[in-house]
């Protein structure tokens, strides 16, 4: 525990360092797992609703540079979408919202972060993976900031 602990403490500074443009928690939505190549598991050929508890998001910006850091205090466990071998590029942008797209290799997704009609900050992250289990989700999460300013 003391071990992410740490890591944590460090991937919030690196992240701050860097530009710290959005900081989000868990997310609630529907996902499928169509029945096409690799496993589908049981029971889940229909849209079912999921959620996240004990996760969070952190996006920095590292002159044009996004990633995703990612935190799960369930499993103990942090990692970079970058150090993951993602690409990520940013595919719209407005002065209340913004769009990054993440490819992994058999992998698409999509966060938008943007300030809702009420004036809270939140992203919408959907998912197309092919790959192994595939599987095509929408969600929606809280973000607690999101800094416009540092997205370029």
């Amino acid at each position: 525990m003391k071990v992410f602990a740490f890591l944590l403490i460090f991937v919030s500074q690196l992240a701050f360092a860097q530009g710290d443009v959005a900081n989000c928690t868990d997310e609630k939505g529907y996902t499928y797992y169509p029945n096409f190549g690799g496993v589908t598991p049981k029971n889940k050929k229909t849209w079912r609703e999921e959620s996240t508890s004990g996760k969070k998001i952190a996006v920095t910006n590292n002159n044009g540079q996004y990633d995703l850091i990612y935190s799960d205090t369930k499993r103990n466990q942090v990692f970079s979408a970058l150090q993951e071998g993602a690409k990520i590029s940013l595919i719209s942008k407005t002065p209340n919202e913004f769009s990054l797209l993440v490819v992994f290799l058999g992998s698409n997704e999509i966060y938008s972060f943007r300030t809702s009609d009420d004036g809270k900050f939140e992203y919408v992250h959907t998912l197309i993976r092919s790959e192994m289990i595939p599987k095509i989700s929408a969600a929606i999460g809280a973000c607690q900031q999101i800094n416009f300013q540092l997205v370029h």
